[in-house]
């Protein structure tokens, strides 16, 4: 518990003090905004934002500003996570990147060409391939001339 509380305190101590309010209201505010990823459409994931920015206690407004900022500023890609049938992300290309500059900063010094072979041929990004099963010989005819 006391690693906990320090972290809670060394996280939020610019803006609220920690014995002010329990660390449930905290969690409660948390797990609320995470339930907006829950809805079903965009109308009712939006609504459920409203909602949560209504509960946050005034106390509490600084510590969640720039989160709402946030979402202001990228309202609707945010929320047009909720238009397609099965909600898609970019996490896949964001992997990806990371990989490459780990990559990069790895192999500082090499060309790019090197890099990149290194990139398209390591053991993790090649398909393993099947075993391509052996061609008969066709067979030579015997001519009796």
């Amino acid at each position: 518990m006391f690693m906990r509380d320090n972290w809670l305190v060394g996280s939020l101590q610019s803006t609220i003090s920690y014995h002010s309010f329990p660390e449930r209201v905290l969690y409660q505010c948390k797990e609320e905004f995470f339930r907006i990823y829950d809805a079903g459409s965009e109308q009712d994931a939006y609504e459920r934002y409203l909602t949560w920015q209504q509960h946050i206690p005034p106390t509490l407004a600084e510590a969640f500003q720039t989160l709402q900022q946030t979402v202001e500023a990228w309202k609707s890609e945010i929320f047009n996570f909720f238009e397609t049938e099965m909600p898609l992300t970019n996490a896949y290309t964001e992997r990806a990147n990371l990989s490459i500059r780990e990559a990069t900063r790895i192999t500082y010094g090499l060309s790019f060409r090197v890099l990149r072979a290194k990139l398209l041929f390591s053991p993790a990004n090649t398909a393993k391939r099947k075993a391509t099963p052996q061609r008969s010989q066709p067979q030579q005819s015997l001519s009796f001339e």
